[in-house]
């Protein structure tokens, strides 16, 4: 992987909120410093539904849900992948390696355009707010060019959600599952297998 570029796509979905369903898709580029070292770009895009558990909490516990609604993200990374192996596969050989990510970026919410206090009124909104990505993931290599992912990030933000004046942190716990492409399509600095 050395000097390659790699754009994966991915489909993620939220694992980890029993009331809201938070699912998008996520495009990420990548470019390889070593075999083992990448630094990254994760653009995410994310929906949010209710799940029937909703109605159920506020009639049964009388409960005020106040929840963030994360639309886009995008965070800046390295990856580093300390395991590699392979795999026999139907008479056919697979690659595969495990990585870790982190980084740092954004992610804009529902209420990032709500004003920081009353006074100001809509000439300071909030923005988007600071986050903090950390993961890992497993790639399987099936032929020099394409790759297939599964990675599980969590993505750790503050916000305030509408409805309240208090700030909480939010952990989007997401399961990421996508396909890779790599260029150049062949490894140019391939060692002895």
């Amino acid at each position: 992987k050395k000097h390659r570029f790699e754009l994966a796509g991915f489909g993620s979905a939220a694992v980890n909120d029993p009331y809201f369903r938070k699912y998008g898709v996520t495009l990420r580029p990548a470019w390889y410093l070593a075999d083992t070292l990448a630094i990254s770009l994760r653009l995410s895009a994310m929906r949010l539904d209710r799940t029937d558990d909703v109605p159920l909490a506020k009639r049964a516990f009388q409960s005020q849900l106040f929840y963030s609604v994360p639309l886009y993200g995008a965070v800046a990374g390295i990856e580093w992948s300390p395991i590699y192996g392979k795999v026999s596969i139907w008479n056919d050989i697979l690659h595969f390696d495990s990585y870790l990510v982190g980084g740092i970026g954004a992610v804009l919410t529902q209420t990032a355009g709500e004003p920081i206090n009353l006074e100001c009124g809509k000439s300071c909104p909030r923005g988007p707010n600071p986050a903090a990505d950390i993961g890992l993931g497993m790639r399987f290599v099936a032929r020099d060019y394409i790759a297939v992912n599964v990675a599980l990030i969590n993505t750790m933000y503050v916000d305030i959600p509408a409805g309240t004046t208090k700030a909480s942190t939010q952990n989007v716990l997401t399961l990421n599952a996508g396909v890779s492409i790599f260029y150049p399509f062949k490894s140019t600095a391939r060692e002895a297998e």
